[in-house]
């Protein structure tokens, strides 16, 4: 009963912490230009606060990703049965869903995004519907491939095969590296840079920046391998939490400094 409760914890905030992630970044990746223009108005509430606006389709992705990543987490942890343990863990995500259905279809209440006002909920409507059986099919599949995974390849060796109690903070900076790099991922994957106004040198920077964003998964991945091997003393353990740390911040630190020397230049160019 408390592996199937720590699963259950684990699909909520390993879902939810990428789920954070796409929102923080809605505004910046849709609306810079409006970004921009409240930023030098004094505009209070700052972009990653604004929701998702009418980027419903950004919503469903969003939703479909943290969905089958949290399930993958969750199933690790249950072990057996990972796929039913995952859709069950979905339920919050769906009373979510009907809640928005009745707020916005029913009682059609007003949202605020940015300095903007929206009236019409259609799309958010038609998302989340469409989400409610998506999300808990690929809970379902998430969860099961996590357990398949944790037996196959780790069995009885902790969770993914690191010391089960890492998992109550690596979310925090999956997080964070995860918020870094979506613009650029996601620029490059829809192409979208290619349908500007500005010279190929913009298509080339783009390209650079998806692949230091790629790449700035070097860290949490050297982190996870470092894991693997736990420290025998707990000099060597609290110096290897030190090592960890830095890893983690140096490489978060690199990752984000490229990324606003290439946004810079973006905007320089535009």
């Amino acid at each position: 009963m408390l592996r199937k409760f720590l699963a259950f914890l684990a699909y909520n905030i390993y879902s939810g912490c990428v789920l954070w992630a796409f929102d923080w970044n809605t505004a910046y990746r849709f609306d810079s230009n409006m970004v921009s223009r409240l930023e030098h108005t004094g505009f209070d509430t700052p972009p990653n606060q604004w929701g998702w606006g009418n980027h419903y389709v950004w919503r469903l992705l969003a939703a479909g990703v943290s969905t089958l990543f949290g399930g993958f987490v969750a199933g690790a942890v249950a072990r057996t049965r990972g796929g039913i343990i995952a859709a069950v863990s979905n339920v919050p995500s769906i009373a979510l869903w009907a809640w928005i259905i009745y707020i916005l279809g029913f009682e059609n209440i007003p949202t605020i995004y940015g300095d903007q006002e929206i009236t019409s909920h259609t799309g958010m409507v038609v998302i989340s519907v469409i989400a409610i059986p998506l999300t808990t099919l690929l809970a379902l599949l998430g969860g099961q491939l996590g357990a398949d995974a944790q037996r196959d390849e780790f069995g009885e060796e902790g969770v993914l095969g690191i010391a089960g109690y890492h998992w109550f903070w690596l979310f925090l900076p999956i997080y964070f590296y995860t918020v870094n790099c979506l613009i650029p991922i996601t620029t490059f994957l829809t192409f979208s840079f290619l349908y500007s106004d500005v010279s190929i040198l913009a298509g080339i920077i783009n390209f650079i920046m998806f692949l230091v964003a790629v790449a700035s998964f070097i860290p949490l991945g050297w982190v996870y391998s470092r894991l693997r091997n736990p420290a025998e003393s707990f000099k060597q353990s609290l110096a290897g939490a030190g090592i960890n740390f830095l890893i983690l911040v140096l490489g978060f630190a690199f990752v984000g400094a490229v990324q606003y020397a290439g946004q810079w230049l973006l905007e320089k160019m535009s």
